[in-house]
């Protein structure tokens, strides 16, 4: 190329394994291993900028099952269930069903921990504390 050096994007999902297949078609073949409505512990922090931050350790539904440019699964989560979030998209848009339940998106799998929901967590006995962060 005339000695100029070309830089070339590469998509990620397009990269080929060892099977042949693209990264993005071995993703897509995977299934969400987390139902709906399962209720899920995760923490995560986000930078908002100019010194500022969030930092959160919470349990949190799976709301809906989406996927991510290279088709790996991924959550959406919420302080409602489902049927709230599918009944905001409904009425307003996803914005609005983000805004009235609380969600946050773009959760892979291995981020989350599955918590059963006993009859004592249901009163609050075992619920996440500020004192358990020590």
């Amino acid at each position: 190329m005339n000695g100029q050096e070309t830089n070339r994007e590469v998509f990620v999902g397009d990269i080929r394994t060892d099977s042949g297949k693209t990264i993005k078609e071995e993703n897509l073949e995977k299934v969400h291993g987390i139902p709906i409505d399962t209720l899920v512990e995760v923490k995560f922090d986000q930078w908002i900028g100019n010194g500022a931050c969030k930092v959160v350790w919470a349990r949190l539904w799976v709301v809906e099952h989406t996927r991510d440019c290279d088709g790996t699964p991924l959550y959406i989560l919420a302080e409602k269930k489902s049927e709230d979030y599918k009944r905001a998209k409904e009425e307003g848009n996803n914005l609005v069903a983000m805004l009235f339940t609380g969600a946050e998106t773009g959760f892979a799998e291995g981020n989350l921990v599955v918590v059963k929901v006993t009859p004592e967590l249901k009163e609050g006995e075992g619920a996440l504390s500020i004192n358990d962060l020590g």
